[in-house]
């Protein structure tokens, strides 16, 4: 995974959107960063992951530039391994409340 800009000039880590929400969600529940899911010879690494409820937190912001094919595969590769995808617009959603509600989901 590359290397965030701000953390290369030297900022705190806190800093980058990923960080932030896995501080956020890391109050409430056990936060794993950065694991590499495998699935039927495709692979993605997945930033945020809330193990012990099989949950991938991925935020999406303005910049993104991740197609819809891409989401798919990242779908399909997460759920063949009994895992599902929380998508969070950006920081300033209410994360715990999205998480909390995909939990319930089930």
């Amino acid at each position: 995974m590359r290397t965030p800009v701000n953390r290369i000039k030297g900022k705190p880590l806190a800093e980058t959107p990923e960080d932030l929400v896995a501080a956020e969600l890391s109050k409430q529940y056990k936060v794993k960063r950065e694991l590499t899911l495998e699935h039927d010879g495709k692979s993605f690494v997945a930033g945020i992951l809330l193990p012990d409820q099989k949950l991938i937190v991925e935020i999406s912001g303005k910049g993104d530039d991740k197609g819809i094919m891409a989401e798919m595969v990242r779908e399909r590769i997460a759920r063949g391994l009994g895992w599902r995808i929380c998508r969070v617009r950006d920081t300033n959603d209410d994360v715990l409340y999205r998480v909390d509600r995909e939990i319930r989901r089930g």
